[in-house]
């Protein structure tokens, strides 16, 4: 399961995720209620959601680019992990390569 997956994560490596989560040691959650008041949380949710912004516009932009995660995958999750890594791996080539041909 997901949580086993997260757990199994090696130190320096983290997953982010939004209040409706739980803090662990591999999942970064915003600050919620009155931690909120500390200027150092608050800076912390604010560059946790820029962060997550920036991976939802990436996902946002693979989705498009690749239109099999435009609905769900019904694979392990062995082979949903791969697939994610290939479109990102092409996404980055892409990127990289994509320059408009010389005349």
């Amino acid at each position: 399961d997901l949580k086993t997956i997260v757990d199994a994560l090696p130190l320096g490596l983290y997953i982010v995720g939004d209040a409706a989560y739980t803090l662990s040691e591999h999942l970064l959650v915003p600050y919620t209620g009155q931690h909120r008041q500390d200027p150092y949380q608050d800076s912390f949710n604010y560059h946790l959601s820029q962060l997550r912004i920036r991976v939802e516009m990436a996902f946002g932009y693979m989705v498009n680019k690749f239109r099999l995660l435009g609905r769900k995958l019904e694979c392990s999750m062995e082979k949903n992990s791969a697939i994610l890594m290939a479109c990102a791996r092409l996404h980055n080539f892409i990127l990289k390569h994509d320059k408009p041909f010389a005349s």
